[in-house]
């Protein structure tokens, strides 16, 4: 569900921006530049950087498997091509998850450019209800005819066949993998140019985000007031778009992620695949990234040093990340129950977090926060 931040005391921008003193309203200015600055740059660097590295690593592999050196018909006796390939696509797999979990650092930041041209969902399209996408896309990669004509017209496609969970697949589901059934060398080429084109989008996309975060004339410069913007009028307006990402990121970890990861294992006694970034197991390393990135937010920022709050929150910051933790290792020693509980216990710990923002932090601010009852989430 999607959450409304107002300033408490003013009807209008004008009103609103009356009401605060001078001290307050600086105080709201080295937040955000804090916020811009330490947090959101930081971040939206990481993820183009990795997916720069992941697209340049795909395209050598791509350029090595078209070249044939990757073949298995340029195999000698002892299959080194063959294992060749295996240990190349390893190594896929992990620039794989350095994007992934530099993209689970961002995700809850829904702003500008995230929210520009469906940023987000291009970049990784979830939640996947009934697994429609995961279908759509395992269908695809094995239909050789139409991976050309995708890769060629990718912005035309779907948004879910344009992200992160293209490549996943790619790299790891089931049927893609399967060692005693490899693919013709004709499909994985196909395969490979669709995940050249991909990750090459994934790359470019990431670093217009970047760019629209650093520019002088773009959002990161409106969001500090550097330029006049009709989205931030008066610096408690942009203070509420930051409290928008910290009380909403919160809100949907707890109550979409983790409960999709619960019903999971609660009906199946694992994860499936309504579950994120189920086919490379890296769902309990990208809720520790969410965790942390909401975290980074609200104080890195220093948006909670006026509460007396900090030590409590980093405490109750720390111990939700153990608890994913915890859940992640008791699950792969087979103790599902437990698994359960300590996803739970992150549940209360995610959910009094967020009430500690509302209840306390924001009103130190004038801000509050409420239901937008336009949205249907």
């Amino acid at each position: 569900m999607l959450l409304l931040v107002t300033p408490v005391h003013g009807q209008d921008a004008d009103d609103s921006a009356a009401a605060d003193s001078a001290a307050s309203m600086a105080s709201k200015e080295t937040i955000l530049v804090s916020a811009r600055d330490e947090v959101y740059v930081p971040a939206f660097a990481t993820l183009a950087d990795s997916t720069t590295a992941l697209a340049s690593d795909i395209a050598d592999y791509c350029g090595r498997m078209s070249a044939g050196e990757l073949s298995d018909a340029a195999s000698n006796e002892e299959g080194s091509s063959a294992s060749e390939r295996l240990i190349d696509r390893q190594a896929l797999r992990s620039r794989f998850a350095d994007a992934a979990l530099a993209y689970s650092g961002i995700e809850y930041y829904r702003l500008g450019p995230m929210l520009r041209d469906n940023g987000a969902e291009r970049l990784y399209y979830w939640p996947d209800h009934k697994g429609r996408a995961r279908r759509q896309i395992l269908q695809l990669l094995q239909d050789t005819g139409r991976l050309d004509e995708v890769a060629d017209s990718l912005g035309k496609q779907s948004v879910a066949l344009q992200g992160l969970g293209v490549i996943e697949q790619w790299l790891h589901a089931d049927s893609m993998t399967d060692p005693e059934q490899p693919p013709a060398d004709s499909l994985e080429a196909a395969r490979c140019r669709l995940a050249m084109s991909v990750s090459a989008a994934i790359a470019d996309l990431s670093g217009e985000m970047l760019t629209a975060w650093q520019a002088d004339d773009g959002f990161g410069a409106a969001l500090v007031g550097e330029i006049d913007s009709e989205r931030f009028r008066n610096p408690t307006e942009a203070l509420s778009a930051v409290l928008t990402n910290i009380d909403s990121g919160l809100g949907s970890i707890a109550d979409r992620k983790l409960d999709a990861m619960i019903s999971a294992l609660e009906r199946k006694s694992r994860l499936t695949t309504g579950t994120p970034f189920y086919a490379s197991g890296l769902g309990f390393a990208m809720l520790d990234a969410n965790i942390d990135a909401i975290r980074k937010l609200q104080l890195d920022s220093h948006f909670a040093d006026a509460s007396g709050l900090e030590d409590t929150l980093e405490f109750e910051y720390r111990n939700a990340r153990t608890m994913i933790r915890v859940a992640s290792e008791t699950l792969a020693q087979g103790d599902v129950q437990t698994a359960i509980e300590r996803l739970k216990a992150t549940q209360d710990m995610l959910r009094s977090l967020a009430d500690m923002t509302r209840e306390d932090i924001a009103p130190q601010h004038g801000l509050t926060v409420g239901f937008n009852a336009d949205d249907g989430d």
